[in-house]
């Protein structure tokens, strides 16, 4: 048996233009969250205190000092120039000159806080162990509210002024009809951990989560339906420009549209195979965040993916014995950094490594495709296909 190896990244299923292109970040840093606040000005935020800023609609980017080294998690736009940045630590970041310089403020909540949502002056955060606070007044002012569930909350989304829901891990769901202040579970047909969710109308509704599970309600998300996704991976994010298309993105470099509320997606060209954390849409223009400083454009653009970096110093060969494939790490800088899995057809782990020295062997491997990927502290930051073939 011997394994052929394709050229290149990974490479998911094309569709037609407009396509997405790689924007140099200037950090390997993992990006969480990506907010477009008009058609020039943009933000992204990520791990250890990464802040970027673009004035050019997200074709280049300039780091900005946000004096928080923990995790920012998301960033809320409050007012035309102002802006909050979630954290890890109880902590707030907020910005009145469009994100030049932050200031700090404390919140009722020593739990790490992921996601965000906005009603008027009304603004829900969700985070880690069901953490939930509420603010009136943009988040000068927080209470901490009881969310009924001891499970993470990954995202959280307004569906109108008084009608909200939450996801989480394990297949949480929580729904509030009284503007945040109170909540109740929501059964939920998968037990997988959903990781976004996106309102297109007060009725329809998408939820994106792990295992490529895409879930859609037409009812105001008080009852859920599984929907075709395309993908056995792990989908990050969901975003909806409020009608005219919705996109998810995930492990691998996906991303995938819908112009038909959820009921189907189509394939989204990407020049990356990290994972992407965060996609974004207003005014055709679309952003998309992720491991190792990726940033992708839709439309226009330049810049080399930074995963490729990581391309030029992996080599991939078939062993002596049969079903087997060795990973080399040829780039000194890169040693002691990664481990790697191997995904079958369906997504599903079928090997997986350690920490990665110099090289790594992986044994009897059945004839077909597979997806390798490498992991930087948990996170996904290059793919690459092979086949193992008689």
């Amino acid at each position: 048996m011997r394994t052929q190896l394709t050229l290149g990244l990974v490479s998911l299923a094309l569709t037609a233009s407009p396509q997405w292109t790689a924007v140099p970040s200037g950090t390997l840093t993992q990006l969480e969250d990506v907010l477009i606040a008009n058609p020039q000005l943009a933000l992204a935020c990520g791990k250890d205190g990464i802040l970027l800023r673009s004035l050019d609609g997200g074709s280049s980017w300039t780091t900005i000092a946000s004096g928080h080294a923990d995790d920012l998690n998301e960033v809320v736009r409050t007012g035309p120039s102002s802006f909050l940045i979630l954290t890890d630590g109880g902590i707030i970041l907020r910005s009145t000159d469009a994100g030049v310089s932050w200031t700090s403020s404390s919140v009722p909540t020593s739990s790490e806080l992921v996601s965000a949502s906005r009603a008027g002056d009304r603004i829900v955060a969700v985070g880690e162990g069901g953490a939930l606070l509420l603010s009136d007044d943009l988040g000068t002012n927080w209470s901490a509210i009881q969310s009924g569930t001891p499970n993470d909350l990954q995202a959280v989304w307004a569906i109108t002024a008084q009608e909200w829901i939450a996801v989480g891990k394990n297949g949480t769901a929580i729904h509030s009809m009284n503007g945040g202040a109170s909540w109740v579970a929501v059964t939920m047909p998968v037990q997988d951990d959903l990781n976004d969710v996106c309102f297109i109308d007060p009725t329809m509704g998408v939820i994106v989560g792990d295992e490529g599970n895409v879930l859609r309600s037409t009812d105001g998300g008080s009852t859920w339906v599984p929907m075709p996704s395309g993908t056995g991976l792990e989908l990050d994010a969901v975003w909806t420009d409020l009608g005219n298309a919705t996109f998810m993105c995930g492990v691998g470099g996906t991303v995938r549209r819908s112009t038909n509320g959820g009921l189907s997606w189509s394939a989204m060209s990407t020049p990356v195979s990290a994972e992407l954390r965060d996609v974004t849409y207003a005014s055709g223009l679309g952003l998309a965040v992720g491991a190792a400083g990726t940033i992708i454009h839709l439309g226009s653009g330049t810049g080399v993916p930074e995963d490729d970096l990581i391309a030029r110093g992996l080599v991939i060969s078939s062993g002596p014995n049969n079903g087997e494939v060795t990973l080399h790490i040829l780039d000194g800088g890169l040693m002691d950094r990664f481990t790697a899995e191997v995904l079958d057809v369906r997504g599903r782990v079928v090997r997986s490594t350690g920490i990665i020295h110099s090289s790594a062997i992986l044994t009897n491997l059945g004839t077909g495709a597979y997806l390798l990927q490498l992991r930087d502290h948990g996170a996904v930051i290059h793919g690459r296909t092979f086949v193992v073939a008689r």
